[in-house]
């Protein structure tokens, strides 16, 4: 029948979207891995180098290429949901000592708000901080300090903010932002990103049951907001969503 027919192509084409997906994942995986000899020969060429401005120039440049292999190895870690290790996590703890390592590095990181009652996730903190670590990135490559971030509660959601001063993105570019590898001005490429900071930040949050938007901040910046379900009470640890609590 049609509705048969129809029901398979639907399937062959999600078969095809995952298969896309793994395939992707592989690759990305084995870049950093394919590029780590070459790195390591041009570092030792630097180093054998004389002529001190030269030495200057290949070492950003190396830097740079550190720089997106990294990102790449935090995109694929974070796109592997099946090796999260979902907790309780208290949110204002593991947020102001996220906050206060920022801090710690010179970066002008402001904790503008947080809840007086502690607001409990079922997450993965390693997820999380990566989350935080790319937006805080993005920030700082794309926008202008400070970055200020708040911890609410919206009804049965943690709701976290992290806004900068810069120029923000228009509304007409914001799904693109959010799509991995992409790259919204010649910035991007100066600074060494690749485009995969706000998609690994929307793909970590999809994976907790949560959601990410782009905004205006009333700073005239980019305003990024993520709703999180809280944890349920009574709940045995398996919080608002059904995940899996073991890493593969």
């Amino acid at each position: 029948s049609e509705t048969r027919s129809l029901g398979e192509r639907v399937n062959a084409m999600l078969d095809t979207l995952a298969e896309s997906a793994a395939v992707q994942r592989t690759l990305l995986a084995g870049l950093p891995h394919d590029l780590k000899g070459p790195l390591s020969r041009m570092w030792l060429r630097i180093e054998m180098t004389d002529d001190p401005s030269l030495k200057d120039g290949m070492r950003q440049d190396v830097q740079d290429m550190q720089r997106m292999i990294d990102q790449f190895i935090n995109y694929v870690r974070g796109s592997d949901q099946g090796s999260y290790l979902y907790v309780p996590l208290p949110m204002r703890p593991w947020l102001e000592e996220r906050v206060a390592t920022w801090q710690q590095a010179g970066r002008d990181v402001r904790l503008l708000r947080v809840p007086e009652e502690d607001l409990i996730l079922h997450a993965d903190e390693l997820a999380l901080g990566r989350l935080i670590d790319n937006l805080v990135t993005n920030a700082f490559n794309h926008g202008r300090p400070p970055v200020e971030i708040s911890l609410t509660q919206e009804q049965q959601n943690a709701v976290l903010v992290l806004r900068d001063h810069g120029e923000g993105i228009s509304k007409e570019r914001r799904a693109e932002a959010l799509r991995p590898f992409s790259r919204l001005d010649e910035a991007r490429t100066r600074t060494g990103s690749v485009g995969l900071g706000l998609a690994l930040a929307e793909m970590i949050t999809r994976a907790h049951g949560g959601t990410l938007s782009l905004e205006d901040a009333t700073s005239g910046g980019l305003e990024v907001r993520i709703s999180l379900p809280l944890q349920r009470p009574n709940s045995g640890g398996s919080g608002g969503i059904d995940k899996p609590n073991m890493r593969q």
